[in-house]
This record gives C-alpha cells, structure tokens and sequence, in this order.
C-alpha cells in the first residue's frame, strides 16, 4: 500500500479512535463523499459490523471510498482497491478521563448505569478497571488487535506493530490538542479545502483539569505507558509533516482559525436549532 500518492479511485479508512475527536471528523469526511460511498461501521457492535462489510461481495466492497468507524487497523484487507488509513491521537489520559465522563452523561451507554453507582469515581473506575477500553486502546486498535485481547500480546511487540502502520499505513497523523493544524494538514494531504467544523460529541460535565482527582491521574498514567509512548511517536510524526508543510503553515492557520470562527458563529444556532427542532419532532411521533 503506498500512502504517499492516492488517486480519486482508492478508498480512505478512518480509523476513529474513541474520545480523541473522531466525530467532528466524521462529519467533516461526510461532506466530501457521496452517501452512497460511505460504509460507517457501527459504533456499538464495531466486530459484527466489519463481519458483515467482509461478508458482502466483492463488487459491493469495491463500491466505497470511504469507511469509517470504531474498528482496529487491519480492516483494508477486505477492500480489493489501494487503501491509505487516517486517524486522530489524543493524551492517553485525557482520552480516558473523556470517556469516563462521557459515558457518565449518556443513559444510552452501556456503563451508564454503573458508573452512576454511589462511589463510582473516576478513581474507582481506573482503580476497579470496570473496562479494558481503559487501557492503552489507542495502541491495541493501532496494533490491529482487540483492547480485549491486547493483554495477549507482550507490550513490546504491541507497541511496535502500532508504530509501524502508523508510520507506514497512515497518511496524515493528527492530534487532538493540535486540531486546527491537523485539519490544514489534511486538506493539504487530499488536495480538500475549507475544512471548517463544529464540535461533536464532546464530553457532558467534564471538570476543569485542577478539579481532577490527582490519584487518578497518575493510575490512568500508569495503566496507558504505552498509548504515552505511542503519542509521542505520533507527536514527532505529526511535527516532521509540520516541517514538510513550508513556511505558510503560521499565515494559513490564522486564515483558517479566522475563517472557521466566523463559520461557526453563523452555521452553529443553526445546526442547533435543526437539532433541537429533531428532536421534538421525535419526542411528538412517539
């Protein structure tokens, strides 16, 4: 697979990573392919739904140009066309403090209820390890391999099969705390423009950074040493496509920061109340 040049006809594969923005992302990827071309892979059952893109034929997996989705690298191999991955990182702490509240804030979610038990702190929860999404998940879905099975193989060799389809599958690596530059980086990748957002799916609730317990800091600390390690390695990854960028790249992101602020002050109420007005129109069918 060469992720160097991609032509109209391959297939882009996001691999989102939970709680390190993939969701703006999603609906940035969904401006820029026909709906017919994208195949998102169910969030909630992300292993039945690649069983079943592996289970259609192969002119209908030919079909797509876009997949996206919570699933593990690996997931090309059922795409007869070139394929290049992108994805976005985040510091593996602050993913997880994320996810922990974000969860908590959702009763559709599947530890909703027991997070919302008395006690149930973010301590207790790295402390009582109620998921294994807990754990280095960046690196075990980089790695290819099921956070439920990461603990199957040794952390070495975990960590270095992640670093190299990152380095070798990926053609734009993008960070989280660098979203705005991230997003140039792309658009200069695909030859896209006028990538502007809002933000998705952020988490409900979540505490100021001086406001989270410290104990529970340095346990999430302890148990993600290699999703830390694997960020730096992105971190250089992400600084070496910087350099590649030229000198504009400070002139082009205060462009885009400007222009993107005046978008979402003007698309924003709007997709706010196209919400709002949904979800009334649900709440009276029902």
């Amino acid at each position: 697979m060469n992720i160097h040049i991609m032509s109209r006809d391959d297939t882009l594969i996001f691999l989102h990573l939970p709680k390190a923005g993939g969701m703006t992302l999603h609906f940035i990827l969904e401006q820029r392919y026909p709906r017919e071309r994208i195949f998102t892979f169910d969030g909630t059952r992300p292993h039945q739904s690649v069983e079943r893109f592996q289970k259609m034929s192969e002119a209908q997996r030919a079909e797509y140009r876009l997949l996206k989705g919570h699933v593990v690298y690996g997931v090309h191999r059922a795409v007869p066309r070139p394929c290049t991955y992108i994805t976005l990182l985040r510091d593996p702490v602050e993913r997880v403090i994320s996810q922990y509240y974000y969860a908590k804030s959702r009763p559709e979610h599947h530890l909703y209820a027991r997070l919302n038990q008395p006690g149930m702190t973010l301590y207790e929860y790295a402390a009582q390890f109620v998921t294994p999404e807990i754990s280095n998940q960046q690196t075990s879905m980089l790695a290819g391999i099921r956070v439920s099975e990461s603990q199957q193989t040794p952390a070495r060799e975990l960590v270095a099969l992640a670093k190299e389809h990152l380095e070798t599958h990926f053609r734009v690596v993008r960070l989280m705390e660098e979203f705005d530059t991230s997003m140039l980086l792309l658009q200069r990748a695909f030859g896209w423009s006028r990538l502007f957002y809002l933000r998705e799916n952020v988490a409900r609730e979540k505490p100021a950074r001086a406001q989270i317990d410290v104990r529970a800091r340095e346990l999430l600390a302890a148990q993600n040493a290699l999703d830390a390690e694997l960020y730096n390695f992105a971190r250089e990854l992400f600084q070496r496509q910087r350099r590649a960028y030229g000198d504009n790249l400070a002139r082009d992101l205060a462009q885009f920061q400007k222009w993107n602020a005046l978008y979402q002050r003007v698309v924003g109420p709007l997709t706010q109340f196209r919400k709002r007005a949904g979800t009334r129109l649900v709440r009276e069918q029902i």
